[in-house]
Order: structure tokens, then C-alpha cells, then sequence
């Protein structure tokens, strides 16, 4: 490379600084959307972890950097080694935080199929009508998921541990752009002279010229606008063109529903409620019997009252109370003529008959219920 000037074409070829701009700005534009995409899927715990990574990433550059001031002589070369191996050391410490807390707090899931796993990873999905990309993007996130989450299930038999490995590994990928992205606002401005300027080793880079900032911009502004808004706008109008493959993709995937923290196939849910309204039928008809009885007990009752009234009126009536008022035993007689004179013929003792029915049908009902419930989501009874 040293018969090559810097400023030349073959030299920013050959030197492999071009290829490496063009891998970064396909592989930001692209990794960037796929991050968009999975962030609308992420959990609470996701998002802690993703939080945890702007300390994680400020102490493990504050750290390389002061390793590298003690090893390095150059200004630019410390910056250069510090924010690189920053780069790679926070996603790597992130992932080991990752798997922690996966480990302490989420709990892996059998499947029997690749269809239930991808059907179960589509459920916590979003649903986005205004982009037909997307909607596409999400199918193929919630498939790689699903995939990843029954592989991991499948090759639980070769160790414990396996699913979680597979778990901690699809998040290095965030884990890596986020360090990316965090790298880009430690860079120190002068330094930005030698990214977009000429390669220089001199301490302090030379200014960039008014030509090579327009370059920058121009080159940034024809990648944006130019290239990658048009490209998307040509996906979607294909996508749109074609409704038929997204509606295929939708009609092609397993249903489940999720319930209690489980995933159970379309029309569970709907099996459920008609159990639970058989037995509320039911309970309905025991209750109306019961009802019934209460009614003719309350009326017999109430026929009683005019019995009681009728002795409470007479001579003999009146005469009694005094004699039981002068011997002081007036309240506890008044009592058991008012008893005795309502519970003529027995009126309650239906009611108490019914009422034990009435408990005797319910507890049956529902373990009929919860029997069918099991039978419904194939749990042993």
C-alpha cells in the first residue's frame, strides 16, 4: 500500500476502507429496520436489558480507554482501539446480563411443531394495516422466532441450557448495533476529520475542505433519499400489487390463543365459553327451582300471619298476655306464638330441602365444568 497515495482511488479501494463504509451503510440500513421491527415484540425484560446497555457501554469504553492510554502512544489510535473493543465487549456483557435474568425469571416452552411456535411468537405480534413491508417484515421476524424458539424446545434433550443459548444469541444483534450506535457519539470531533477526510497519521487531522463536506453530504443525502427511500417505496408498491401472498401467509399460519401464560389452538377460547354458559344454564334452572320454593314457603307464610293475628286480637289472646306479663314470661311467650302461628305446616322445610339441592347440583356442575375445561385443553383430569 505504501507505492499508493492516500488521496487516490486505488488507495481507498485496495486499503479496504471503501468495501468497509459500504458493508456499514448496508448493513446499518438494513439491521436498523429489522431492530424497528422486533422492538414492537419486545418484552419488559427486553427493554430493561436494552436500557442497561447505555452504562454498560459508557463504563466498558471509560475502561478500554484507560487500558489503551497506558499501552498506546498515538491520540486517534487509543480512540480507535478503545471504541472497538468497547464495541465488542458491551454486547458480549450485555448477553451474559441477558441471560440472567432469562434464566431467573422466564420459563422455556415445549412445542410439539414448528406451526405452534411460530403461531405462538405471532401472537405477541402487533398488527400493522399501513405498510404492507412491514407487515410482511413481521411475518419473517415472527417466523425466525418461532423457529429459534423450537429449536430450542427440540434440542432440549441435548442439554438444559440449549434453549437459552439460542435466546441469548438472537439479541447479540441489538446488542451490537445499540454498542454501534452509543460508539458513534464517542468519537472525539476532531476525529470526525478523519473519518470523512483523506487518511492522515498526523496527531491532529487536517480541517476538512468545503469539497470533501459537500461529498459527505451529498453521498449521505443520495443514500437516504435517493437510494434506500425509493428502494422501499418500490417494495411496498409490489407488496400492495400482490395482496393475494399476504393474505397466503396469513391463512397458511397456525391460530392459537393464548391463555394463562399457554398457547392453545384457535377456538379454545370459544370452546371454554360454551362449557361455562352449559353450566351457568344449569345453575340457572337449580336456582329457578330453588326460587320456586322459597316463593310458596314466603306465601304459605304469609297466609299464616293471618292466623296470628286472629289470636293476637282475641279474649283469650289478651287475657293470656296479661297473666304472662304479671308472671314476667311475656317476651318468651310472644316468641313462640309468633313462631309457632308462621311455621304452621312446616313452610321452610321445602326451602331447606331445596337449598341442599341446590348446593348438591352446584358442586356437580362444577366439577362437570371444570372436568370439561381440562378435556378442552387436553390437561390430564
Amino acid at each position: 500500500m505504501s507505492y499508493y497515495k492516500t488521496s487516490g482511488l486505488f488507495f481507498m479501494l485496495f486499503s479496504g476502507r471503501l468495501i468497509r463504509s459500504i458493508v456499514w451503510v448496508i448493513w446499518a440500513l438494513t439491521s436498523s429496520f429489522a431492530m424497528l421491527l422486533q422492538f414492537s415484540t419486545y418484552s419488559g425484560l427486553e427493554w430493561m436489558t436494552l436500557v442497561l446497555a447505555i452504562p454498560a457501554f459508557w463504563y466498558t469504553h471509560k475502561l478500554c480507554n484507560k487500558v489503551f492510554s497506558s499501552e498506546l502512544k498515538k491520540r486517534y489510535v487509543i480512540s480507535s482501539f478503545a471504541i472497538t473493543w468497547a464495541r465488542w465487549l458491551c454486547p458480549v456483557l450485555l448477553v451474559v446480563v441477558y441471560a440472567i435474568l432469562v434464566s431467573m425469571f422466564i420459563e422455556n416452552q415445549n412445542y410439539t411443531s414448528l406451526a405452534e411456535a411460530v403461531a405462538a411468537t405471532r401472537v405477541n405480534t402487533p398488527e400493522i394495516a399501513g405498510s404492507s413491508v412491514v407487515q410482511l417484515a413481521l411475518f419473517f421476524v415472527s417466523f425466525l422466532d418461532g423457529t429459534k424458539a423450537y429449536l430450542g424446545s427440540t434440542l432440549k434433550q441435548f442439554g438444559e441450557n440449549v434453549p437459552l443459548l439460542l435466546i441469548i444469541l438472537g439479541s447479540f444483534m441489538v446488542f451490537f448495533n445499540a454498542s454501534a450506535t452509543f460508539a458513534s457519539f464517542v468519537i472525539p470531533r476532531m476525529e470526525y476529520r478523519r473519518v470523512f477526510g483523506p487518511i492522515s497519521d498526523e496527531e491532529v487531522p487536517p480541517t476538512l475542505t468545503r469539497a470533501r463536506v459537500a461529498i459527505a453530504s451529498a453521498v449521505v443525502t443520495i443514500v437516504t433519499l435517493f437510494i434506500y427511500v425509493p428502494v422501499f417505496a418500490n417494495f411496498e408498491d409490489v407488496a400492495r400489487a400482490n395482496p393475494r401472498f399476504i393474505e397466503l401467509l396469513r391463512n397458511a399460519q397456525l391460530k392459537v390463543e393464548k391463555i394463562d401464560d399457554a398457547f392453545y389452538r384457535h377456538g379454545t377460547m370459544k370452546a371454554i365459553e360454551l362449557a361455562q354458559a352449559a353450566s351457568l344454564g344449569k345453575i340457572n334452572v337449580s336456582r329457578t327451582v330453588l326460587n320456586e320454593k322459597i316463593d310458596r314457603a314466603f306465601n304459605q307464610m304469609e297466609s299464616n300471619v293471618d292466623d296470628y293475628l286472629d289470636w293476637y286480637y282475641s279474649l283469650s289472646g289478651e287475657y293470656t298476655r296479661l297473666a304472662k306479663l304479671m308472671t314476667g314470661e311475656i317476651e318468651k311467650y310472644m316468641e313462640d306464638q309468633l313462631a309457632e302461628k308462621l311455621k304452621q305446616e312446616d313452610a321452610l322445610k321445602p326451602v331447606l330441602a331445596g337449598i341442599e339441592i341446590a348446593l348438591a347440583n352446584s358442586k356437580e356442575i362444577t366439577d362437570e365444568y371444570q372436568k370439561n375445561v381440562k378435556n378442552i385443553l387436553g390437561l390430564p383430569t
